[in-house]
């Protein structure tokens, strides 16, 4: 198991507090981070970074880094989601020529995946942070389900060519 630090233990530095940097969860010369947890940020980052391109779903990985690392499920989310943006655009123009001739089945998509996001957002604003707490780890399970649902086909169809 990975130790960060008193930092992450003590006085949990990632939860949302009140004032500037140098209130009392930031000391003035502190890091605003402890360089361990940095370095497992970037390589969750980086790894999923990396299934992303490929199949998709390094969320899950990047997020339960960041719960792991003491941020709080909303933060975690928020910033996890934020991160995830470059990718998927970097993504979709890599894969571009795959694209062409795919709008009738981008489209459905599309339009469940905004659907989806905006009730989502709506959720997270809605509902006590308590609750997304409560939910989040269904959330992954189900994720992962997905995820493994999804590349069982795949090495099926992969097997039968």
């Amino acid at each position: 198991m990975f130790s960060s630090g008193p930092t992450s233990r003590d006085r949990r530095p990632h939860e949302c507090t009140a004032g500037s940097l140098e209130s009392a969860a930031y000391p003035p010369g502190a890091p605003l981070i402890d360089p361990l947890d940095a370095v497992l940020i970037i390589a969750a980052g980086v790894a999923a970074g990396t299934i992303n391109a490929i199949v998709g779903a390094g969320s899950l990985l990047t997020f339960p880094t960041l719960l792991f690392l003491g941020y709080p499920p909303l933060v975690a989310n928020v910033t996890n989601t934020v991160g995830i943006v470059p990718g998927t655009i970097s993504g979709a123009i890599g894969y571009r020529r795959e694209l062409v001739g795919q709008a009738r089945r981008a489209r459905p998509l599309l339009i469940a995946g905004a659907l989806g996001g905006l009730t989502g957002a709506c959720l997270l604003l809605i509902l006590p942070a308590a609750a997304f707490a409560r939910i989040v780890p269904i959330l992954i399970l189900i994720g992962v389900g997905l995820a493994a649902l999804s590349a069982g086909f795949a090495i099926r169809r992969w097997l039968r060519a």
